[in-house]
């Protein structure tokens, strides 16, 4: 996107629509615009305020608003799955479901 179709798509944004950004530490995040103030900077949700598209995270990082597409919620539901199978307590699945998931994943 360069900056004219990024300038255009930043004042198309409302209020309710869905935008992504992308941090050095967590990846792919998805947040919902809360308001949009007169002189145009975006709050977000999660208590972000972008001027510009351009949020200061810390003093490390800054973050650009990005649209939110397919592609992005594919690696977040990705990335959800992934630590949803890291953070199982496998003590607990059933032997039967265990072996559901072997049978899934295969033979080596």
């Amino acid at each position: 996107m360069n900056d004219i179709e990024r300038r255009n798509w930043l004042t198309s944004l409302k209020v309710g629509d869905k935008v992504t950004y992308r941090t050095k530490w967590h990846g792919d995040n998805i947040t919902t615009i809360k308001r949009i103030t007169p002189t145009g900077q975006i709050k977000t949700e999660d208590g972000r305020t972008f001027r510009d598209g351009y949020c200061k995270i810390d003093s490390w990082e800054g973050v650009f608003l990005r649209p939110l597409t397919q592609e992005i919620k594919e690696r977040i539901l990705l990335r959800e799955t992934y630590q949803r199978v890291v953070n199982t307590n496998w003590k607990k699945v059933s032997p039967e479901k265990l072996k559901q998931i072997v049978a899934i994943l295969g033979e080596e």
